[in-house]
């Protein structure tokens, strides 16, 4: 009788959760950022800025990214903060031009901040800086992004959370094996994906190539699993760099790194400074209209990009509801001397001006690699989308064309509203399974017509999820089969959630 109980309290408990149900929820904000000729020489320079108010107490992930064109002879320092001004060391990033021509860095900073119920401003600040030989002059085209992770949800739910280490070295060894340089360890409640990421800048010797990653383990893979930088000369030796991986996860402890090595070019001291920020952010598959993520790895050698702008990734997803979709592409580009090179995330298979991209260019034929980082945000309705990375080489087309594109594609969705418990329908009722009991296949058959997509999954009698279908339009949910063939003899539930549904229904495998 005590486990019958427990049975049909769960089955309450199922119909009455619904991640819509509250107003505390991770939201996104993203500007662009075009700024043309502007004068960064004396005080730091608000150059984007972001208002946003918060219900509750949280952590907000705040990221500035793009490129900058400079005079030779400066240094500009770029920072993302909670104040019109940026700090010292993993405070900021910094980019210097090499002459008239290869004057154009990509560049990517990142900062956390713990906030409490109210209004805050976030910042892109500016600033040319100790080397102050050139104009004092730049143009920054880029993206200001804030993302808040608040501390709580629905009681007792898995949420999605963010955590954040900056990374502050000075002078290491780089020489040899790979060297952890930032590491953040957390408790899964459940199953979910990782978003990880490591960027900033990099002061290296010349000579050197130093491998940057984000990764699963004290170390990293080729390609898609590092991005490299080179010092230019012994004056023009910072490079900024960002660095992405998404790991799908299970329940229990995770830890995560930001690793650095000296590697393949090693003419240099091996001796390199690092500041920065890695970053995870956890989204538990529970928490699907929270918030998810997705990511593609990108790992494209040598493909011609002359003439038109080349998808190298592309994702569809299908939307349960309004939100803001937040795209990010990152990694690093091989390229040939005398192109430059335009790599951007869009909602079409193209790119467009000033923020719609980032440019690069390689230093020499051995100099040639360039880490780089582009975020766009899009307002999207509910129901399939599909969003791109693209590369092309423009303008610039002295070189051969030919590059390799090695990275990630990471789109983040936010959905745009919540809905009250009480507005929830219950499908329950006209929710069919059969056979039920079943041997292992059963058919699941809905007598109200749905009018939105539901999220579809099985849950054990811990409450673990055992099996998720992800997101199902109407038509999929037509006669849908479920398979508990593998599972062992005992009650499951069927859980169906969605924006404005809710619906669970018991069963049984013999």
């Amino acid at each position: 009788m005590r486990k019958l109980c427990y049975l049909f309290s769960l089955l309450y408990f199922l119909l009455g959760w619904n991640p819509a149900a509250t107003a505390a929820k991770p939201e996104a904000w993203q500007l662009g950022i075009n700024q043309t000729q502007i004068d960064l020489s004396g005080n730091p320079v608000v150059v984007g800025q972001i208002a946003a108010t918060f219900a509750q107490p949280g952590t907000v992930i705040v990221t500035f990214d793009g490129t900058c064109i400079s005079s030779p002879g400066d240094r500009i320092v770029l920072a993302a903060s909670d104040q019109p001004d940026w700090s010292p060391n993993d405070g900021n990033t910094s980019v210097e031009a090499f002459d008239d021509d290869r004057n154009r860095n990509p560049f990517s900073h990142t900062r956390a901040y713990s906030v409490g119920a109210g209004s805050y401003d976030f910042y892109a600040v500016a600033q040319n800086y100790v080397e102050t030989d050139g104009n004092g002059i730049a143009s920054i085209y880029g993206s200001l992004s804030v993302k808040f992770f608040p501390d709580q949800v629905l009681a007792g739910e898995a949420r999605p959370e963010a955590f954040f280490q900056g990374i502050s070295q000075t002078n290491i060894d780089l020489e040899g094996s790979a060297v952890v340089v930032g590491e953040i360890s957390f408790e899964a409640p459940q199953s979910g994906r990782v978003v990880v990421r490591f960027d900033g800048k990099c002061i290296a010797s010349l000579g050197d190539r130093i491998v940057l990653a984000a990764s699963d383990h004290a170390g990293w893979t080729p390609n898609d699993g590092n991005v490299g930088i080179e010092a230019s000369s012994d004056d023009v030796n910072r490079k900024s760099f960002a660095h992405s991986r998404s790991y799908l996860v299970g329940p229990g402890n995770h830890t995560f790194y930001a690793v650095a090595q000296n590697y393949v070019e090693t003419d240099g001291s091996g001796i390199a400074s690092i500041y920065g920020g890695l970053t995870v952010e956890y989204y538990p598959d529970l928490a699907g209209i929270y918030a998810f993520s997705a990511q593609e790895a990108i790992s494209e050698t040598s493909i011609d990009v002359l003439g038109a702008p080349v998808t190298v990734a592309d994702m569809q997803l299908n939307l349960p509801e309004a939100g803001t979709v937040l795209l990010r592409f990152d990694g690093e580009i091989i390229s040939s001397p005398g192109d430059r090179i335009v790599a951007a995330a869009a909602d079409t298979p193209d790119w467009s001006p000033n923020d719609g991209n980032v440019s690069m260019e390689a230093f020499s034929s051995d100099v040639n690699q360039n880490s780089f980082s582009h975020t766009r945000a899009y307002a999207a309705g509910p129901g399939l989308h599909t969003f791109y990375a693209v590369v092309e080489s423009y303008v610039e087309t002295d070189g051969s064309g030919m590059a390799s594109v090695y990275g990630s594609f990471t789109v983040e969705f936010f959905p745009e509203t919540t809905t009250a418990t009480n507005e929830l329908t219950d499908l329950s009722p006209s929710l069919k399974v059969f056979p039920n009991p079943t041997e292992g296949i059963c058919t699941v058959r809905i007598g109200t017509p749905l009018t939105e997509p539901v999220k579809v999954e099985v849950i054990n009698t811990d409450g673990r999820i055992m099996q998720s279908l992800g997101w199902k339009d109407p038509l999929e949910m037509s006669d849908l089969r479920i398979d508990l063939t593998n599972y062992p003899a005992g009650a499951y539930f069927l859980r169906l959630s969605g924006k404005s549904t809710t619906g669970a229904q018991v069963l049984v495998k013999r």
